[in-house]
C-alpha cells in the first residue's frame, strides 16, 4: 500500500465546508431529517448492555430511546418517556436498573419487560387498568445471543408516526429486531 501525503492529494480550488455546516441550527434540523431519521446509526456495543438490566440510552432527533437488556438477556427498546405525564424516565446515559425502571415525578414503575407494575394513587381510579400503560415498546425480536454492534433508526412513515427498528451486527450479518 502506497501512502501519500495530504498535500499531494488535493485537488486545486477543493475546499472545506463554510463554518455554517457546523454551528446552524437550521442546518442540524435538515441533517437530522435527512440523514439520521432515515438511516441506521450506531447508538452502541453489545457488550455494553450484555447483562441483563442493564442499559444505554440515546436522544436523536428530539425522541430518547432506552435500550436494555431484560431478566431474560434479550434486547428491549423503549421510548424513554413515562405513559403517566410523559416525564422522561431515565437521565443517566447508561446503567443498571434493579429489577424495575421508576419515573421521578410520580413514581409509576415498570418492570424491564415494559409492563407498569406499580402506579401509586391509581387503585381508586374508575377504569384504570395497569395492563393499558406499559412503556411503549419498540418492536423486537430474537435479541439474544447477538454481539458487535447495535444500530437504529427512526423512520418516519408516511410522515404520520414514527417506527423505531434496531439491527445487530452478528458475526457478519445484519439481523433487524423486529
Amino acid at each position: 500500500m502506497t501512502f501519500l501525503k495530504t498535500a499531494d492529494t488535493l485537488n486545486p480550488g477543493a475546499h472545506t465546508l463554510s463554518s455554517k455546516y457546523y454551528t446552524k441550527k437550521e442546518i442540524l434540523k435538515q441533517e437530522y431529517k435527512n440523514i439520521f431519521l432515515k438511516h441506521w446509526i450506531c447508538v452502541g456495543r453489545a457488550e455494553d448492555i450484555a447483562k441483563p438490566s442493564e442499559y444505554i440510552t440515546l436522544d436523536i432527533g428530539g425522541e430518547s430511546v432506552i435500550i436494555l437488556r431484560d431478566n431474560k438477556g434479550m434486547l428491549k427498546a423503549f421510548f424513554n418517556v413515562c405513559r403517566h405525564r410523559g416525564t422522561r424516565i431515565c437521565q443517566n446515559n447508561k446503567g443498571n436498573f434493579s429489577k424495575t425502571i421508576q419515573c421521578g415525578y410520580h413514581g409509576w414503575t415498570y418492570n424491564l419487560d415494559g409492563n407498569l407494575v406499580g402506579a401509586p394513587h391509581m387503585d381508586n381510579v374508575d377504569n384504570f387498568n395497569k395492563e393499558d400503560y406499559p412503556c411503549i415498546l419498540l418492536p423486537s425480536k430474537n435479541g439474544k445471543d447477538f454481539c458487535s454492534l447495535i444500530l437504529m433508526t427512526i423512520l418516519k412513515i408516511l410522515g404520520k408516526s414514527l417506527n423505531q427498528y434496531l439491527i445487530v451486527f452478528h458475526h457478519g450479518i445484519w439481523i433487524t429486531l423486529l
